[in-house]
């Protein structure tokens, strides 16, 4: 999957990042917490809103990486400029090479520095989730829902585990 415009699957600008795990400190799998809004703008036909499934970043964070460093006016990637923060946020704009200084970004900090250590380090996500340690939760592979340790069956969708 990766952060398209619904109308022409363009590439997109991402203005604005949140995940609601970190923003709440919600348990994980709290059902209708465990996604990540995000607010895209295609140079074409303007803002819409996505939601994306926090569980399957593999899906998505490299496609977030590149809109995150998108231009909001066109399609050239440009540096991080700018850069403020204002609470659990990360403020910032973005350098084009071709329109200078655009409108400002805003990304839930956990985000923030996740996209940025991986462009530092220049991996793809995939990369990165491998080389951290296991997680004390699993996946539900058929829905996405997190599920304690030990548990035989998916408390969403009763999936045997």
């Amino acid at each position: 999957m990766s952060l398209t415009c619904p109308r022409c699957s363009g590439p997109v600008s991402v203005d604005y990042a949140r995940d609601f795990r970190k923003r709440y400190g919600i348990a994980p799998g709290l059902k209708d917490r465990d996604t990540v809004v995000v607010k895209c703008r295609c140079p074409m036909h303007g803002p819409f809103k996505d939601r994306l499934n926090a569980f399957n970043k593999e899906a998505w964070m490299d496609s977030l990486i590149q809109s995150l460093f998108r231009c909001m006016k066109c399609e050239k990637l440009g540096a991080i400029t700018n850069i403020r923060e204002k609470g659990q946020w990360y403020i910032f704009q973005i350098d084009c090479p071709i329109h200078g200084l655009t409108g400002t970004k805003k990304v839930i900090s956990s985000l923030y520095i996740l996209v940025t250590q991986l462009q530092e380090q220049g991996i793809t996500y995939q990369k990165y989730a491998e080389s951290q340690p296991p997680s004390t939760y699993t996946v539900c592979q058929h829905c996405g829902h997190v599920v304690k340790p030990g548990s035989r069956f998916c408390g969403r969708c009763g999936t045997v585990l």
